[in-house]
Parts: C-alpha cells; structure tokens; sequence
C-alpha cells in the first residue's frame, strides 16, 4: 500500500470495513482478546477487503507508529491460532509523517468467522470476562457487537456461494450455528442476571458498611445531627475506597449517587423511627451493639432502595 492510499483512509470515518487503533498489546491476554475480536468483525464484514490500521489515533487521526514488536509473522500467527476457519491477511508496513503504520487487509471469504476457543481475561475494572468460541462478532458502523439471527444467516448465504459444494455441508454448517445461537442466547441470558446480582450486591455492602461505621460513632454517645449528617460522607468515602480495593465498580459520579439515594434512605428511617428510641436505649445502657445493628439494617434498607432505583442501568457490559 502506497502513502497516496493510506491518506484515502485515512480521510475516511471508521466503518465495518475500516478501523483505526493507536496501539495493540499481543502480551496480554485482555489485549490480545480485543485484537482478535476488532478482526473478526472485521472478517465478517459483506464488504472486502477490510482495514485494520495501526499506529494512527481514532478520534483525532494523529500518526503515532507502532513497535517493531508488532511484525508480520506475528499477527499471522496469533490470528492463525485463533481464528476458524482460516483467514486471509496481508500486512504492510507504510512509512507515514516520520512514523511506522501497519496496515492490516483483511480478506476472508468464508463468513461467518470464530474463535477457535474461549478467551478469558481480566477487564480494565479486574472482573473476569470471556470471549467463548460460539460467539459471532460483527460491526454495525464503528461499532462492535454480536450478529443478529438475520445477519448469521445472510453469512451462511454468502459462505454457500463462496465455499459450500453440496447442501449437506450447508446443512451441517447451519445446525452447528443454530447451536451456537442457542448457545450465546443462554449466555447472555446468565452474564445479565449474574451482572444483576453483583450489583444489587454492591449496593447493600455499600449501605450496610456505612450504616455500621455510622451506628458505630452513634454508639459512642455524638449527637444526633452529627452521625446522621456523616451518612454522606461516611458512604461516599466507603464506596470509593472499595472501588479502588476493586470490592465494587464504582466511579466518582455514581459514588455520588448512591451516597445521597443510601443517605436519604438512611435519614428518613432515623427521622421517622429512631430519634428518640435510640436515645431512649442509649440512656437506658441497652447493649451499643444494638444501636450498630439497627444502623446496618438501615443501610441495607438504603443499599435495597439504590438498587430499586438503579435497576434501569443492570444491563452487562
């Protein structure tokens, strides 16, 4: 590919046939995961050939090179390790504004491509992901995901054309990507009640370990203002101290959130039930472990209603 040809691409927006990635890491298995799954959805674009192109930033199509790490032999062989059935690319190099860009064409026939076998990983956040065998990447635009019943059968349409002889090969292809949807739909399925579950997990471990930090300073005799105006703090500090141990998947903005939705929770049940209850026990030497107990439990009330309120956002990603 000449320097003439890459500035075309490079004047175009990424699309089904065309990606753009400042870097790769094929020592990683997260990194080498990402990079198997942008070629085959690109593979298993209608349009060929298609480009992958390394060294030059997406969003501002500022050249910044590659490594010489990353050679020919190598992207072969990963992707000839990885990939079923096989799939033809061709890698050049293009000398481009002082810098090394790879290009990577992609010219496979034989759609629908997969993994030749599950790929497990650590995501940016440490929770473990897999990319299984049966799953068939596509891009819609710029953006990846996995085929539609209706785009599955138009690969294995296109595939009867360029590589099937007989019906029974079609046949025998069909039943095994009828498995394989069912397969992926039953995944999905578990990776969306799993996503659910550990959510509304976090939230009550969130609300009960503020409610107890926050029972524990009431038990030592402060005022009522002061512990009960702590529930923010106390909350806020917690969720993103266990974001960063990675107990939780917590930013700062949804730190925020579920701060005020646990402390509002926390403070209407103090206002409504235990103003004078717990002054009451506290004077009457009632055991402080009481008063830390009934704390927790209205964080967890707090943790149950963040978790109400936040349903709307448990899809898995």
């Amino acid at each position: 590919m000449d320097k003439n040809r890459l500035e075309h691409l490079l004047s175009l927006s990424e699309s089904s046939i065309l990606d753009f990635k400042s870097e790769i890491d094929l020592d990683s298995k997260r990194g080498k995961a990402k990079f198997l799954v942008e070629v085959l959805e690109l593979a298993n674009s209608p349009e060929k050939p298609a480009y992958l192109i390394l060294g030059i930033e997406d969003k501002t199509k500022k050249p910044v090179g590659i490594s010489d790490e990353i050679t020919e032999e190598r992207l072969q062989k990963v992707i000839a390790d990885n990939c079923r059935p096989p799939l033809k690319c061709v890698f050049e190099n293009v000398a481009y504004m002082g810098k090394r860009i790879g290009i990577l064409i992609v010219q496979g026939d034989r759609r629908p491509y997969f993994l030749k076998k599950d790929l497990g990983f650590q995501d940016e956040n440490g929770k473990q992901q897999i990319y299984s065998d049966k799953m068939i990447f596509v891009k819609r635009g710029s953006t990846g995901d996995t085929a539609t019943i209706d785009e599955i059968t138009e690969m294995i349409l296109d595939r009867q054309t360029n590589g099937f002889e007989t019906n029974e090969e079609l046949y025998e292809e069909l039943n095994s990507l009828s498995s394989n949807l069912f397969h992926i739909n039953n995944s999905i399925d578990r990776l969306n009640d799993k996503g659910k579950r550990e959510r509304a997990i976090e939230y009550l471990f969130i609300g009960i370990v503020s409610g107890l930090g926050v029972g524990f300073l009431q038990a030592l005799g402060l005022d009522w203002e002061i512990y009960i105006s702590g529930i923010f703090v106390s909350t806020f500090w917690i969720s993103v101290l266990a974001s960063a141990l990675k107990i939780v998947r917590f930013g700062w903005m949804r730190s925020v959130l579920i701060s005020l939705i646990i402390s509002v929770a926390f403070v209407t049940l103090s206002v409504l039930l235990d103003r004078s209850a717990t002054q009451v026990l506290i004077t009457l030497g009632f055991p402080s472990t009481l008063v830390l107990v009934w704390s927790g439990i209205k964080g967890m009330v707090g943790g149950i209603t963040a978790a109400f309120l936040g349903r709307g956002e448990y899809e898995y990603d």
